[in-house]
């Protein structure tokens, strides 16, 4: 339907146009015109989210509850986040990386049910918040609460807004 309706306006703009064309060439022709008003109907389609839909999550309280190597796939590809009893944070772009040593790292803790990051040289010393859920399939979602840094935003959230490859990480345990 909204095909078509477009090819209506298409239609009509070239008609007009052609309208005008052709009284420009006689100065003495007098034509009427007549616009008609073509209000499109638009149907709202569903649209894919990459957000998890199950409705039961478990708040992270505690980081014991997301040690472990997490993958998320993105647009750009897959990132990996380790994270260790201390609360420290590494970042690759595969297993092979982190195992030799990841550089992108920060560290976590939490204080009244806020996941807060600190110590990512990108950052320059900026603290970031999150809230964090592991919803019941086991997987693990970090929303931003507030986040100067947008460089430690894109690995552990999401994307920035109006990004042509907008994504939302959902981290799913690997090791």
């Amino acid at each position: 339907m909204l095909h078509s309706v477009n090819m209506k306006t298409i239609l009509f703009i070239l008609v007009f146009c052609l309208l005008i064309v052709a009284c420009r060439g006689s100065e003495t022709a007098i034509t009427s015109v007549t616009i008609v008003a073509v209000e499109p109907t638009l149907t709202v389609e569903p649209t894919l989210t990459v957000e998890p839909t199950l409705t039961n999550e478990t708040p992270v309280t505690s980081i014991d509850q997301i040690v472990g190597t997490w993958m998320a796939q993105a647009d750009l590809g897959d990132f990996f986040l380790m994270i260790q009893p201390d609360g420290t944070v590494k970042v690759a772009a595969s297993l092979e990386k982190m195992d030799r040593g990841s550089t992108d790292s920060w560290r976590i803790w939490i204080e009244k049910d806020q996941i807060l990051a600190d110590d990512y040289i990108l950052c320059g010393g900026e603290i970031g918040s999150y809230f964090g859920v592991i919803y019941d399939d086991g997987t693990l979602k970090f929303t931003a609460i507030n986040e100067p840094c947008s460089a430690r935003m894109r690995l552990m959230d999401r994307s920035l807004p109006g990004r042509l490859t907008e994504y939302i990480l959902v981290y799913t345990l690997v090791r």
